[in-house]
C-alpha cells in the first residue's frame, strides 16, 4: 500500500480488506503513532520529508506537513501528555518535536547521525535516540552510531552513549 500513496486496514484475523485512506501527498508513509484518544494518528512521509495527520475516526486526512529541515523522517513517538509528537529523522540528524493540536513544527532537538528509532523509557520520563551513524539507507555507517536520551519535561539531551567499535543501533531494539 505505501507504494499505491494509501493506507490499508485489515481484518486482524482474517487480513481481508476493510478500507483504504488515500494518502497522494504521503510518498514512503511510514510510521505512526497516535493521540491520545486514539482519534488521530501521525505518519511519516519518509521519502517526501513530511508528515500527514490522519482523522482516524472518519478515515481521512487532516493535511500534511514539510518538516523545515526537508530530510527523511522515521520513527514517531507521542510525548506521554500527549501534546507533542516527536519524528526522528535520519537525514536531518535530530529530532522534530510537533504540536498535535495545531500540526506545527514548534522545536528541533540535534541529536547524531542517522536519528531513526524512538524509544520512551519504563517510568515515561526520557525518549531513547537510537542514531545509526550514517544518514545513508543502504551502505556501511559512515559515523559512529549512538543513543541520545532525551528528557520529555525539558526536551533537551541529557546523555549520549556511543556505540562501542562505531556499531549502529538502528531502530534501537
Amino acid at each position: 500500500a505505501e507504494a499505491l500513496k494509501r493506507l490499508d486496514f485489515r481484518d486482524p484475523q482474517t487480513m481481508a480488506l476493510q478500507y483504504s485512506i488515500e494518502v497522494p501527498q504521503c510518498k514512503g508513509i511510514n510510521r505512526a503513532d497516535f493521540s491520545i484518544d486514539g482519534r488521530i494518528a501521525i505518519f511519516t512521509c519518509e521519502f517526501q520529508g513530511s508528515l500527514a495527520k490522519i482523522d482516524m475516526a472518519n478515515k481521512k486526512v487532516l493535511g500534511y506537513l514539510k518538516l523545515s529541515r526537508g530530510g527523511m523522517p522515521q520513527d514517531i513517538r507521542v510525548s506521554p501528555d500527549g501534546k507533542v509528537f516527536f519524528v526522528a529523522d535520519m537525514k536531518a540528524a535530530g529530532v522534530f518535536v510537533i504540536d498535535g493540536a495545531s500540526f506545527t513544527e514548534i522545536d528541533f532537538v540535534k541529536t547524531g547521525i542517522g536519528t531513526h528509532g524512538l524509544y520512551p523509557s519504563r517510568d515515561g520520563s526520557k525518549l531513547y535516540v537510537a542514531n545509526r551513524g550514517s544518514s545513508h539507507v543502504y551502505g556501511p555507517p559512515k559515523g559512529k552510531g549512538s543513543v541520545s536520551v532525551l528528557d520529555f519535561a525539558t526536551r533537551q539531551i541529557v546523555a549520549t552513549w556511543t556505540i562501542p567499535g562505531g556499531g549502529s543501533p538502528d531502530m534501537g531494539n
